[in-house]
């Protein structure tokens, strides 16, 4: 960052028109005690204060790479794209007014104690405007660009919003790419999500997990893990921890199946998911299901991050004696960055079978061994990957979309692109009444509906 002006440290008290205001190697503050025309924000934790944006241009440029490296100038719209030439770096807003700036990796909010839903008070909001009550912000935006930032307790107009991340925010006339949404309002704006996380390979193992106690696992395979590898970059996206969705993928299995098995919403970590299943025999553990009764399958999913360094050697599952486990085979030739998705071949509520839960696509679950010792070495040609099934997962054209909403309220705005699955054990209805904050369920027998009851309380 070249600048002809910077100020370091201190308390700034006059009127900031241009330069550099911050260092990368100290967070300093600006109390708000000064006035913001124009300028740098860096590395600053911003207490109070408005930002405006007094310099203009009517005609300005912009420098950017092309496919082979070498920078171009091309004419850009004025005020830099309308989005003027304030830039907000690697800061922490905690109170402000925002007319007009580009934030880049910046908080805004996030560390005031809320009390409040901000979902809540927009249902509310009528009610609430009779009794007098109006919603207050710590941070108002007017006009900005936001890339990799993460926003909570802020109302948002007229923005663009890429690859961000938003708790318990309003957001209105907005245009969202790539970004992540929870217990947060969307109203009159345009909702997108690229094809921008490529995967670049794939691979299949199984392993053997299942232990109760001891070193050996009692069943001889437990879980199932599909690898798929992806660039540097993109994993450091992902480790974010949001939500995503596996696109693309072609599976030549011959099935049938109108939703495929990666057809589902994933996040880095560990989980339950329902799905619907039919047992014919009666089942007593852990809960109790009656014969030829339709009940909840729980399916343990989880899903890592892995480092070349993790993916150095290839495994699989061994049946070996006096029990089974999981051992390494050979070097892996692709050694690149990837994300897991580990799947139990067992549902939670049928430990002992049936195992149809995870699939065998390119790799057999069987298990072909010329010999097994105790302890066998994995260069000593006892233990061998399962039998290739064939190229049945085609990654060719599939990619990974991150872009989310997690839940809130979506009004009156286009989704343009993306995918949103909201299923889960969490939200079955399995009492005759539910009772909520504002709204109370129940389910009539009589006509086989739902109904909801609004409670007014003045």
């Amino acid at each position: 960052m070249l600048t002809k002006g910077n100020f370091r440290n201190g308390n700034f008290k006059g009127d900031w028109n241009t330069g550099v205001y911050g260092r990368q190697d100290e967070k300093i503050k600006w109390e708000g005690k000064g006035s913001w025309y124009n300028g740098t924000l860096l590395n600053t934790e911003w207490e109070d204060g408005t930002f405006d944006s007094k310099y203009t241009l009517p005609e300005s440029y912009l420098s950017e790479l092309d496919e082979y490296g070498i920078p171009y100038q091309k004419v850009n719209k004025p005020d830099n794209n309308n989005k003027g030439f304030n830039y907000i770096i690697d800061s922490e807003i905690k109170k402000s007014v925002v007319n007009n700036g580009n934030f880049i990796n910046t908080n805004i909010g996030g560390d005031i104690s809320l009390t409040y839903s901000i979902v809540e008070s927009h249902i509310l909001r009528y009610i609430n405007k009779q009794l007098g009550i109006t919603q207050k912000y710590n941070n108002t935006v007017n006009k900005a660009f936001f890339e990799n930032c993460r926003f909570e307790d802020a109302f948002v107009n007229n923005s663009e919003v890429k690859t961000s991340r938003s708790t318990n925010t309003m957001f209105n006339n907005i245009k969202s790419v790539n970004s992540n949404y929870g217990k947060s309002v969307i109203k009159n704006s345009n909702y997108l999500s690229d094809e921008i996380i490529k995967i670049l390979d794939y691979d299949e193992f199984n392993i053997s997990e299942y232990k109760s106690g001891g070193t050996f696992s009692s069943r001889e395979i437990s879980h199932k893990v599909y690898k798929f590898y992806l660039s540097r970059s993109d994993f450091e996206r992902l480790k974010l921890k949001d939500s995503f969705y596996i696109k693309g993928i072609k599976i030549n299995d011959n099935s049938k199946d109108v939703i495929k098995f990666f057809d589902d919403k994933f996040r880095v970590g560990s989980w339950t998911r329902y799905i619907d299943g039919y047992t014919t025999t009666a089942i007593t553990q852990p809960i109790a299901v009656a014969a030829h009764s339709f009940y909840k399958r729980g399916i343990e999913y989880s899903v890592f991050l892995s480092t070349p360094g993790d993916n150095e050697w290839r495994y699989t599952s061994v049946n070996g004696t006096p029990g089974s486990y999981t051992d390494v085979v050979d070097e892996n030739s692709k050694k690149g960055y990837s994300i897991d998705v580990v799947v139990s071949i067992y549902d939670i509520h049928s430990p002992s079978g049936p195992t149809d839960v995870a699939k065998d696509f390119n790799r057999s679950s069987d298990i072909t061994l010329s010999d097994i010792p105790t302890v066998p070495q994995y260069n000593g040609g006892f233990i061998n990957i399962p039998p290739l099934l064939g190229n049945n997962i085609d990654f060719s054209k599939a990619y990974i979309v991150d872009s989310e909403f997690e839940s809130g309220l979506f009004e009156t705005s286009n989704w343009n692109s993306g995918r949103h699955i909201d299923y889960n054990n969490d939200i079955n209805i399995t009492t005759p009444t539910t009772e909520g904050g504002y709204y109370n369920l129940s389910i009539s027998n009589e006509d086989k509906s739902v109904k909801y009851f609004y409670h007014l309380d003045f």
